[in-house]
């Protein structure tokens, strides 16, 4: 049922509740950054790998919460890449800082 829904466009967010036990930090010429002995600026145009992690929950949903989240294949769309990267940076840097100031969600 769920997936003649997907195919008809009735259902094609997704949800998905994970948690990252570890990231990979790269600048931008690639190179492996290490925030324990470096000093690594919010601002900075950086890359973050999640290496660790774990699902917790995946669903298909109406509505998203990530309004750009969905089912569709990725092809070779630079602009979707970029914003994927860009969203992923963000996220990062709202962790990191609630992390600074002990922010829990």
């Amino acid at each position: 049922m769920a997936e003649g829904m997907v195919e008809r466009g009735e259902i094609a967010g997704i949800s998905a509740g994970y948690c990252v036990r570890e990231w990979e930090i790269s600048d931008d010429a690639g190179k492996i950054l290490d925030p324990d002995n470096q000093q690594i600026r919010w601002d900075d145009n950086l890359t973050f790998t999640a290496t660790r992690w774990s699902l917790h929950e995946g669903s298909l949903v109406s509505v998203p919460a990530d309004h750009l989240s969905g089912i569709r294949s990725m092809g070779t769309n630079a602009n979707t890449i970029a914003d994927i990267r860009a969203r992923m940076q963000a996220r990062q840097r709202m962790s990191d800082l609630n992390s600074r100031f002990g922010i829990v969600q």
